[in-house]
């Protein structure tokens, strides 16, 4: 069991390793700081930013070195010093001179160097947005006038026509929208968007609800390049200056980091004579038959962007060879991403240990995902799946069942009131009929039968409910507002059968084997690694 743990401890901590943020102030203190080495694999130390890196990764990122026990924290350093034999196994096997893993560690370098050198360089020093520019923007954003709308997409006029039919003879809105409407992202919500301003609204719906009455249905289809719309308004508010406060000052500040990286971007143009060539995008747009990919987009000094190379590199989901000033816009910002990541290495940003630490730790993450496809292959047989299957039937299971019974609302300080009515004995299920902007569970009192935990609205939920059990909780805040809700029942998942869990065993069977190949590496490289169990037993000192 033990054994099992660390080695779901090691994979957790690949998965979400390179995740994280790793970020360090400006004076770029080495990671570890003063606490030093905890354990030494080869030549792979294991600092202390890597164990809190790993107990975050493992426990939850709430948690940190001190608040664990010693053993969880020998967990952590296992799945740390598993992580690093799989890297001494496949440098012994010449696995990582893989072309595909140096490729991904070359791309990574260059992105991490010109996030490097913009944190740094050209977003550092910036002043506090000032008093007089957050007023400015604060009219500019309509002084805190917003909307909260519904529409219901179709794709024609007279199918628009004849919904807006519907609705004048009573029929309810959040059930058309249910049925009608081609809008993925509120359909299920009858069609409820957030609180917007108006200039977040698309220009036709805007001119069509911004005069509209609260429950007032809007006369005439809305024509937008998604399709036609038949539209409500459901509330209004006005926030005040302090209410927008924190949205205020993220934007001024946005816009100030986009002025100094333009005045960047023109020094670059200027230091590498940056040199941009019409005729090949022409070319491109004219479909001219004697196309090279040769042909240059992009020169500057010692270097140039040529027409194959934009085509491999750039990343859209639609042709760009028609529309010439899209196509320089993209290839642009490629040229001055390139340029970007050589000024950073020439600066010297190869040495700061956020760069050599995300690039490590991707190294970690890619050889140990290849040293996994080296060790499970060949697949196994359909029989053999099915076998271990049944040996070990009782842990397939679907989640574990959740029922709540939940209100969501907007304000962080109605979840609150409407807690603590409930707390005093109110009814959960009509306050839920009232407030909750869940258009889906209104009409069952807010009842949540089976929460999902892997559905983004009912994630938080679902963890916060099998961490704490039954019972009132707190307000949570959740995607869409703040989230008061009871869980009414825990129970087991359904057993599954072979058909579902078919490629979760074979992932436990290669688990298994990742398990054994870890254990004995473990064993062969064991002279070559250390622990300073002084160092950890100090660490945990303050955990149970």
């Amino acid at each position: 069991m033990r054994s099992f743990l660390l080695l779901r401890s090691c994979f957790a901590l690949l998965l979400c390793i390179t995740s994280c943020a790793n970020s360090r102030d400006a004076d770029d203190t080495p990671p570890g700081g003063s606490a030093g080495f905890i354990a030494q694999v080869g030549d792979y130390p294991i600092e202390m930013a890597d164990l809190e890196q790993a107990v975050a990764a493992i426990f939850g990122k709430e948690m940190t070195p001190s608040s664990r026990s010693h053993d969880d924290l020998r967990i952590a350093v296992e799945a740390l010093i598993a992580a690093r034999v799989l890297v001494l196994e496949a440098e012994r096997r010449g696995l990582d001179r893989d072309p595909g893993l140096v490729s991904t560690l070359d791309s990574l370098q260059a992105v991490l160097l010109r996030e490097a050198i913009y944190e740094h360089h050209v977003y550092r020093d910036l002043p506090a947005p000032s008093d007089g520019a957050i007023a400015d923007l604060y009219e500019e954003w309509g002084r805190g006038n917003q909307v909260r709308g519904a529409h219901i997409l179709v794709r024609t006029r007279e199918k628009a026509d004849a919904v807006i039919a519907e609705l004048r003879e009573g029929a309810d809105f959040v059930d058309l929208a249910r049925e009608h409407s081609l809008h993925a992202a509120s359909n299920s919500h009858g069609g409820v968007m957030g609180y917007l301003r108006r200039s977040q609204y698309p220009p036709a719906i805007a001119d069509a609800i911004w005069d509209l009455g609260v429950g007032e249905v809007g006369k005439d289809p809305v024509h937008t390049t998604m399709g036609w719309h038949a539209v409500k308004v459901i509330a209004r508010r006005k926030l005040t200056p302090g209410d927008q406060r924190a949205a205020l000052v993220n934007e001024c500040q946005r816009r100030q980091r986009q002025v100094a990286e333009d005045r960047f971007i023109d020094g670059l143009r200027t230091s590498y004579a940056v040199v941009y060539h019409p005729e090949t995008a022409v070319a491109v747009a004219s479909l001219h038959d004697t196309l090279s990919g040769k042909r240059l987009l992009f020169s500057w000094r010692d270097g140039q962007l040529d027409l194959a190379a934009f085509l491999q590199r750039v990343q859209v989901p639609d042709p760009v060879s028609e529309d010439t000033a899209r196509m320089r816009i993209l290839a642009e910002g490629l040229v001055f991403d390139q340029l970007a990541a050589i000024e950073a290495k020439g600066r010297g940003y190869m040495n700061f240990s956020e760069v050599n630490k995300r690039l490590r730790d991707k190294r970690f993450q890619l050889i140990s995902e290849l040293m996994f496809e080296v060790e499970t292959a060949p697949p196994l047989s359909l029989d053999e799946v099915r076998q271990f299957f049944q040996e070990h039937r009782e842990a397939f299971r679907s989640h574990t069942v959740i029922g709540v019974r939940e209100i969501l609302v907007d304000e962080s300080a109605l979840a609150d009131s409407l807690h603590r009515l409930i707390a005093a004995g109110q009814s959960m299920e009509e306050l839920a009929r009232v407030h909750t902007v869940r258009t889906d569970l209104a009409r069952t009192g807010g009842l949540w039968e089976d929460v999902q935990p892997a559905d983004p609205r009912s994630a938080k939920i679902y963890k916060a409910g099998l961490k704490q059990g039954p019972g009132l909780h707190p307000p949570l805040k959740v995607p869409g507002g703040y989230s008061v809700f009871e869980v009414l029942h825990i129970s087991p998942g359904r057993l599954l059968e072979f058909d579902e869990s078919e490629a979760s065993a074979r992932t436990s069977i290669a688990g298994s084997r990742m398990e054994a190949l870890i254990e004995g590496l473990r064993t062969s490289f064991a002279d070559r690694i250390s622990i300073d169990e002084t160092a950890l037993r100090a660490l945990a000192s303050g955990g149970s």
